[in-house]
């Protein structure tokens, strides 16, 4: 007798549904003591408490619904399952039983020559314990994990092994906090230390949007601390999501199936956009950091990597961001940017995470509305203005033997939607800076003309200069003509 026809990927789906289910049984969970005090429900963001969980339910993009249930096991904040779906349809089950994993590296902060320089000339008694932390904090050439460091660039005691501090987090959580803050609904669990920071977890959920925000929000005591951090949501299964997807910096498309060994270590990416996505059957998860506070002023633009994956068993594995070990050029090491934490503050290290009934390519497009494909939108009426680059422009322009090259540095700031360059060339580049007189005019004639030969109707490039040679310190300076 025939009971039913199923469509072979309904059946398949089904199977894995079950599958899921028989590997990944439900935990013990602890009781939890739930506060809704500043919760208050609104159509497309709910949360619904139990003895020992919390459902979080939530309206995101395309008529899509989001739906994150939470526990405590032993004192670890645990999401007990992971879901989404389309309109009326089915739940999709994206992960059962993950955990937001924390790591954070510390070091100290220095005091740099180019801060001290300027201070001495004014008068200021550099040896000022006062006068060293205020300095301190706003560093550009400090590097706190490069172990010995440099003492002309950074006077004081050479820097040692041990400042250099590393640190995972662990949770000893009894209780979760409801707060309702207009279309944001916060889930708060306290108990985390990690290092010589102490505070608490926080997942956030967005009315309107498929996002799912995991971050410590944390505090240390400890002064002229500087820090970079990693977050990854462990116990993603390759029975669910089986596979990751991104594009290279090249734009090219990649994929790992976990077919390899089980990793000890992140998996760095150096994926186009940040942006990484966990893909299944049944959806997927696109994983990726925070698109502007994330990234600190650097000397040099290159793609560091700075999502990952990690193979933790046959069965499970990790996805997240994290920051760069290190800068790839030497030349830079000593000016890594990292994050300060002031004795006191709070310091939120967070990652975002996209959850979608879709596939890859359809997840990382929505993810990429939000910066706009990291493309500078026009705004009527305005041109967009960047500065302060030393590209060696003219150096580049005669090794290639015609002011008439294009550069890579300028056809990638002009694909981005930027309509003006100003350039800081005769900084530190082999041109006559210093010469007063016929080198210093032929120089700044292949740099204005090679300037005007880079710019277009929508595109202008200034030969503006950083004549440190003259002045000291860092001024820019565009003249009429040349002086």
């Amino acid at each position: 007798m025939k009971l039913f026809h199923a469509h072979p990927r309904v059946v398949s789906l089904l199977c894995s549904a079950l599958a899921v289910a028989a590997l990944a049984p439900r935990l013990r969970a602890d009781p939890l003591p739930i506060d809704l005090a500043h919760y208050a429900a609104q159509p497309g963001l709910t949360a619904v408490a139990g003895s020992d969980e919390l459902t979080v339910t939530w309206a995101g993009a395309d008529h899509t619904e989001m739906r994150a249930r939470y526990a405590v096991e032993q004192g670890q904040p645990l999401i007990r399952e992971l879901a989404v779906r389309r309109g009326e349809g089915g739940w999709s089950v994206l992960g059962t039983n993950l955990t937001a994993e924390f790591a954070v590296q510390t070091g100290h902060r220095r005091i740099d020559f180019a801060g001290l320089a300027p201070l001495r000339l004014l008068g200021v008694d550099v040896t000022s314990q006062a006068v060293i932390e205020h300095e301190a904090w706003v560093s550009f050439w400090d590097a706190p994990f490069v172990v010995p460091g440099d003492p002309k660039r950074n006077p004081g005691p050479i820097r040692t092994a041990s400042e250099v501090q590393r640190a995972t987090g662990t949770f000893a959580t009894n209780a979760c906090t409801v707060t309702s803050d207009g279309a944001r609904l916060e889930v708060n669990f306290p108990g985390l230390t990690m290092g010589i920071f102490s505070g608490g977890i926080r997942f956030t959920h967005y009315r309107g949007a498929s996002l799912l925000r995991v971050e410590a929000i944390a505090t240390t005591q400890k002064n002229l601390v500087a820090y970079k951090y990693a977050i990854a949501l462990k116990g993603l299964s390759l029975a669910t999501l089986p596979r990751t997807r991104w594009l290279d910096t090249g734009g090219n498309p990649q994929d790992y199936q976990f077919g390899g060994a089980i990793h000890d270590s992140p998996v760095t990416v150096r994926a186009k956009n940040r942006v990484m996505v966990a893909e299944g059957p049944g959806g997927s998860i696109a994983v990726f950091p925070p698109p502007t506070v994330f990234f600190p002023a650097r000397e040099v633009d290159t793609n560091l990597g700075y999502v990952w994956f990690r193979k933790d068993s046959a069965s499970q594995y990790s996805i997240g961001v994290k920051q760069a070990d290190r800068e790839d050029n030497p030349r830079f090491l000593e000016n890594f940017a990292v994050y300060n934490a002031p004795p006191g503050t709070m310091q939120r290290m967070a990652a975002y995470f996209y959850l979608s009934p879709d596939d890859a390519a359809t997840t990382r497009a929505a993810v990429m509305a939000f910066t706009h494909n990291d493309i500078f939108q026009p705004l009527p009426g305005y041109k967009t203005f960047v500065n302060h680059f030393h590209l060696r422009f003219t150096d580049t322009l005669r090794a290639s033997g015609s002011l008439d090259t294009q550069t890579p540095d300028l056809a990638a700031m002009k694909a981005l939607g930027i309509n003006i360059v100003g350039l800081s060339d005769f900084h530190d580049d082999q041109l006559a800076q210093s010469d007063p007189g016929p080198k210093r005019f032929a120089d700044q004639h292949d740099y204005i003309e090679g300037t005007r030969r880079a710019s277009d109707t929508d595109f202008l490039v200034a030969p503006w200069e950083e004549p440190s040679t003259y002045f000291g310190g860092h001024t820019n300076l565009m003249n009429a003509r040349p002086i």
